[in-house]
Order: structure tokens, then sequence, then C-alpha cells
């Protein structure tokens, strides 16, 4: 069924694909394999506007950039999951990282964003952000986790704990 989107079958971002000839492929197989992915496939009709950013510097701090990415990858011996083996993560590490990054945008110290840890389950904490907007429609992406696969350093020619 179209579902009322310009002619095309309702599909998460993740199995819809369009390739280069125009057919649509989906996870079932169903067409031949995805050539290249198009550039028109959007979750919107029209590109983000960015002056609603207002003040928020839009250009990448390389190096600010690779230090969180240090910070975290340092925390992800403690993320580690593998509850048959006893390997419980500790995603409040990584939690309390990004918390820390996001707090100077945050409603608390004059941001647009309302930042929150949330905790069910002790040491296995997640993010919840929030952009409120200025109308009655929402938006909302769930779709993130802290945990990681177990490595064992000793297989390793790099320390896989180390960026």
């Amino acid at each position: 069924e179209d579902g009322g989107v310009s002619g095309r079958s309702m599909m998460s971002p993740m199995s819809f694909f369009r390739r280069d000839d125009g057919a649509a492929t989906g996870r079932s197989g169903e067409a031949s394999p995805v050539k290249q992915i198009s550039g028109d496939v959007s979750l919107t009709p029209s590109p983000a506007d960015f002056r609603l950013a207002g003040t928020v510097d839009l250009q990448l701090d390389e190096a600010r950039y690779i230090a969180l990415l240090r910070r975290l990858i340092a925390e992800s011996k403690h993320l580690q999951n593998n509850p048959r083996l006893g390997i419980v993560p500790e995603e409040k590490r990584a939690a309390q990282i990004v918390m820390d990054e996001l707090a100077p945008y945050s409603q608390a110290k004059g941001g647009p964003l309302i930042v929150e840890e949330l905790e069910y389950v002790a040491k296995r904490s997640n993010v919840k952000v929030v952009y409120p907007g200025t109308t009655d429609k929402t938006l909302s992406f769930v779709g993130m986790h802290f945990d990681v696969v177990p490595a064992d350093p000793t297989t390793w020619d790099k320390d896989p704990f180390e960026l």
C-alpha cells in the first residue's frame, strides 16, 4: 500500500533504498541488489534550515571531536556486554560524558535542550535529549545505546580501548 507518500510504500529507512535505475528494493530481496543509494531520499520534504540553530556553531572542531571520541572509546572497556559471561556494562560512564558535552546547550545553561539521565537499572543509564519545538507537532528519534560487544585486548594488534 502507498500510505500516501508519493507513490512509495511506507518502509523504515534501513529497509528502503532506491537503486540508480529507480526501482525500489527492500530486505526481502525482491529486486536486484542496490547499485547506488540515491540522495533524493529524505525524511523531510525540504533541507534543514540551520538558521534555526541560532548561535550554535555548526563548524566541526576536529580536535575537540577527536578528544570526545578518545574519552568514549576509553570507557568502552567498561561498556562491554555479555551476560552469559557475567560481563555487565556500566553505561552510566558514557552517559555522563555525553551529558557533560551537552550541558552547555541545556536549558540549565541557557540553551534549548532538555537533557536528562534515565537510569532504571543501576549503572545502566541512558540519555534523553528533548529539543522543544515551536508547534504542536512532535518529531521523535529513538535508537542508540552505549554498550559494546566484548573485546579481548590480547588478541588485537592495537588496544581496542584507545583511539
